[in-house]
């Protein structure tokens, strides 16, 4: 048995989770030898030195944390899923070494740039609303795309989504887009939230084959062109 944070837990277990304020030291879970998914969320751990050598890490789960540094990430390459939300993380560069991510969580953090994210080709759903984003054009790179959030980031332009041929959820909610004509091609989408964004025509998106639901509450939407949608579509207005 291994001590962490004030608990026992055995040396082959495969999923730690801490979520105590007073957690700090990750320093014993170098001794995890099968460690595979672990969550510290709303702990007091700043530094993530200590899992640089837990290279069987899938999962991280740090989101409330004061996590500023990823550099000891980099050596996570088996990690498939991570969330930082509501961290102070401000630079991606180094998870550019994690080929196998498929999730990432950047919600309420400090990110402006996500040009790191372009090498990232498996990535299928990412959330980065309320971050302090201007530039999406690195998501355009990302084809294997299916869940993206953008709520309320500081962006005018939706068309570099327009490549993200697999996305199935997508929501733009509060922020300054006008136009979705460039997503009229999306054929896999299922749910977009355009509540709260500048957009007044959404004619263009009614051939969307898997259209199932859409969202244009608080928006100067026409309801008459809302009527003209398939019936299998759900509408918010």
């Amino acid at each position: 048995m291994v001590e962490l944070c004030g608990e026992f837990w055995p040396v082959d277990i495969a999923w730690i989770g801490v979520n105590d304020s007073k957690c700090v030291d990750l320093s014993p879970i170098r001794k995890f030898t099968r460690l595979e998914r672990l969550d510290i969320s709303l702990s007091g751990v700043t530094d993530l030195t200590p899992l640089s050598t837990v290279t069987t890490l899938k999962q991280l789960k740090a989101s409330h944390t004061g996590i500023v540094k990823l550099e000891p990430l980099s050596k996570l390459v088996n990690l498939e899923e991570l969330d930082l939300t509501h961290t102070d993380v401000v630079d991606l560069k180094p998870l550019r070494t994690l080929r196998q991510l498929k999730e990432l969580k950047l919600e309420s953090s400090k990110v402006r740039d996500i040009a790191a994210l372009t090498v990232l080709k498996r990535l299928e759903r990412v959330s980065l609303s309320d971050c302090r984003i201007k530039d999406i054009t690195p998501l355009s790179e990302l084809r294997e795309l299916r869940v993206v959030e953008l709520t309320a980031i500081n962006i005018t332009d939706a068309a570099p989504l327009a490549k993200l041929r697999r996305i199935e959820v997508l929501s733009l909610a509060q922020t300054r887009v006008a136009s979705v004509d460039k997503l009229k091609n999306l054929k896999q989408l299922r749910r977009l939230n355009l509540s709260r964004t500048l957009v007044a025509v959404v004619s263009s998106l009614r051939k969307l084959p898997k259209l199932e639901w859409l969202d244009v509450s608080h928006t100067i939407v026409d309801p008459e062109d809302l009527k003209r949608f398939p019936k299998r579509v759900h509408i918010r207005k």
